[in-house]
């Protein structure tokens, strides 16, 4: 029973990984063409419990997720083609945060010595 939601689960999540989903569309104008791209990242599991009693049901459940977040995008003109990464701003803002935290660990520190 198990593998049969997990089958299940794996069709649903297989059809969300096509490659449409990872590059877009590419939108073309003045000469450029993009090429949206896309991170994603899928999660799949199932469980069960199998009967404890002779007249009791199996316990039985799965799930699935996929979750996409904006790379970049290929741009490709008659010079070449370059990767222009996207900026997720809180991830910066998180980053800067940890490096100001750490910068002011590390000074305290060495003003201890």
């Amino acid at each position: 029973m198990v593998i049969e939601i997990l089958r299940a689960l794996g069709e649903r999540v297989q059809t969300a990984g096509h490659v449409r989903s990872v590059f877009g569309e590419p939108i073309t104008a003045h000469g450029r063409t993009l090429v949206p791209v896309a991170r994603i990242r899928f999660g799949l599991g199932a469980g069960g419990k199998g009967r404890t009693e002779a007249n009791s049901p199996d316990r039985q459940g799965g799930g699935a997720g996929v979750m996409a977040r904006p790379a970049g995008v290929f741009e490709i003109t008659e010079a070449g083609t370059r990767f222009i990464p996207a900026t997720d701003p809180v991830r910066m803002g998180v980053l800067f945060s940890v490096g100001m935290l750490l910068g002011h660990l590390l000074a305290r520190r060495s003003l201890r010595r």
